[in-house]
């Protein structure tokens, strides 16, 4: 049971694309590829309707047997613990969108999931490797933020609009002065507000601290125009077509 649930470990630690790395991303992306397909062409059946409660159910029961374990094996501190990392805001945010529908939720999940969750499971901040809980529980958590998301844009329909981006913007800077306030008061590094984090992440590309934290202001909207341009060029094609059916009538 040490192997699994331990907090010291004797093996080497996560090794970022390791074989279980790679095997995990695999599993991942062909898992979403086959449930969209199944979301788009069932949207309305009801065994499509149910397993948004269940996504729901898990991303919750993940974020509470997260913070269980760490209990249970003696390393909750508050100042690592806390799950309020913008990932686990993005997991309650996620339930509270598939149990409801809500469209901010959904607006902020959008690109928080796709640019926040995807960037974390191609590089994790991680330090327990396959099989211990807590590389499933990651993995478990920022791969159901993403089919989560795929799930309300396949089954539901809905869509980002140029608003989300300036919304999405407006709360992670809101979202990250409430946690910059938590740092200063537990001595922690949530958000990695305080300093980088220790194994290989992008930030490593955006200067020393504190600078990198004006880069990610870039970063973040570059990020939330990137995934918000798909929807943009559908909206124009759309509107094009639309000018010339109007364009065939008049003639």
């Amino acid at each position: 049971m040490n192997t699994y649930f331990s907090a010291t470990i004797n093996t080497n630690p996560f090794q970022m694309f390791s074989v279980s790395h790679v095997l995990a991303l695999c599993v991942f992306a062909a898992l979403n590829i086959a449930l969209v397909f199944w979301f788009a062409k069932k949207k309305a059946g009801k065994p499509v309707d149910r397993f948004r409660y269940f996504l729901a159910v898990f991303l919750l029961a993940n974020e509470i047997l997260s913070v269980l374990w760490s209990a249970a094996a003696g390393v909750f501190t508050l100042d690592y613990a806390l799950p309020i990392q913008l990932c686990d805001a993005a997991a309650f945010l996620s339930a509270a969108m598939l149990l409801w529908g809500y469209q901010l939720p959904f607006e902020l999940v959008y690109f928080w999931g796709l640019g926040g969750s995807l960037q974390a499971l191609i590089t994790p901040d991680l330090y327990y490797p396959f099989p211990h809980f807590v590389f499933f529980n990651f993995f478990f958590t920022h791969g159901a933020i993403v089919t989560a998301v795929f799930y309300m844009i396949a089954a539901k329909g809905c869509k980002p609009t140029l608003r989300s981006v300036g919304k999405t913007v407006l709360c992670t800077n809101l979202y990250a002065g409430l946690i910059a306030v938590v740092n200063r008061l537990t001595g922690g590094n949530y958000m990695f507000l305080s300093h980088k984090p220790e194994g290989a992440s992008v930030l490593d590309f955006l200067g020393p601290w504190p600078w990198y934290l004006l880069s990610l202001e870039g970063v973040l909207l570059a990020t939330c125009l990137v995934l918000y341009s798909p929807f943009a060029v559908r909206n124009w094609i759309r509107q094009a077509e639309n000018r010339r059916g109007d364009r065939r009538e008049r003639t």
